[in-house]
This record gives C-alpha cells, structure tokens and sequence, in this order.
C-alpha cells in the first residue's frame, strides 16, 4: 500500500518533466523553422539588369546564380536563350561563369524553341517543372512558370537542402519560387517538394 502511495506521488513530477520536455522540443522546433526563414531572408538580394530573367539561391551559403537574357550582337541566341553565372558573395561579389558539371548536371539550363520569341525552359538538375520564357509585346522578355493551376513571372527560386545528401543526390526539402502572378500583380511565393 506504501509503495502504491509512492508510486502515485511521482507521477505528478513525471507528468511536469513529460510537459516541460514536450514543451521545449515545440520551442526548439519553431526557433529552427524561423532561423531557417531568416536565413534566407538575410540572403544578399542582387541588382537586377535589363537582361536578368531571376536568380537562384540554395540553403548552402549565400552565393548567388544569375539567369540572364543571352544576347549577341542585339539578338537573343535561340540555341541558348538563357545565360546562368555566379554571384559569389563569398569571393567579394565576384562574377564566375558555373562549372561544366554545375552547368551540364544541376543549375544549367535546357531550352527548347516553342515558337518566335517563345521558349520552354527546364533545369539540368530538375526537369520535372519547366519555365517559360516570351517576348512580351514591348519587345522585353518575362519568364513564368505554372504551379497550381496559377501562373507567376518568376523573380527567384530558392532550394531548400537538407543533410543526408551527397554531392551527385543532394537531400532536397522543397523548392520555393517566388514571383509576381499573372492575373493579379501580387507578389507570392509557393513550393514543392521534390520527393513527394
């Protein structure tokens, strides 16, 4: 009967210590989610140029990749309509062309001609989501990409990578793209995620 009376009294502390721990697991997670936003919102946001469609940013540090126009001579090369370079903030802004691999394998662009002054888009990395560039009637150009039935003139893609990875398979946790949408001007922000 003593020991039922003894045991009886520890669970109220078992029950405290249970809510304390349950309790600093939710702060601990909700501090991390936020920093991980903050993160990329203390990302460096680059110049943008007549020729730049948008810009890429992943989780891995704060270096930058550009999507510009790829013009010669004043006329847009149908072939390779798009013309990816680094930012690397962490080389004092330097401007560097991306690696054959980076190029051929993850950030690079494939484009083919839909019809004049119209191009699908995909990444070399990740085709499943295609970008559409056209020439708008003012002659620039705008590039959009479809997400849930609404369309947005894309401004910037940011890739959320997680541990787990490896160089050849990094462990993505979601895409975020961020842009202006079509029908009503607001800016907006949607994800994916590429392993679902």
């Amino acid at each position: 009967m003593q020991q039922a009376a003894l045991a009886g009294a520890g669970k109220p502390k078992f029950d405290l210590l249970l809510f304390l721990c349950m309790t600093v697991a939710a702060l601990l997670l909700s501090y991390f989610g936020q920093a991980q936003n903050r993160a990329v919102d203390q990302f460096p946001i680059p110049s943008f140029t007549k020729q730049t469609q948008f810009y890429l940013q992943r989780t891995t540090d704060a270096n930058t990749i550009m999507y510009d126009l790829n013009f010669q001579n004043g006329v847009l090369n149908e072939k390779e309509p798009i013309k990816p370079y680094w930012i690397r903030y962490t080389e004092k802004g330097a401007k560097k062309n991306l690696s054959s691999i980076q190029n051929h394998y993850a950030f690079g662009i494939k484009s083919t001609k839909i019809r004049d002054g119209q191009f699908k888009l995909r990444f070399a990395g990740y085709e499943k989501v295609p970008l559409y560039l056209k020439q708008l009637s003012n002659g620039t150009y705008q590039t959009s990409v479809q997400l849930d039935g609404e369309e947005m003139v894309l401004q910037r893609l940011y890739i959320h990578i997680e541990p787990g990875g490896t160089f050849w398979s990094p462990n993505i946790g979601y895409i975020e793209f961020k842009g202006k949408e079509t029908a009503s001007g607001k800016l907006v922000q949607k994800r994916i995620h590429p392993k679902s």
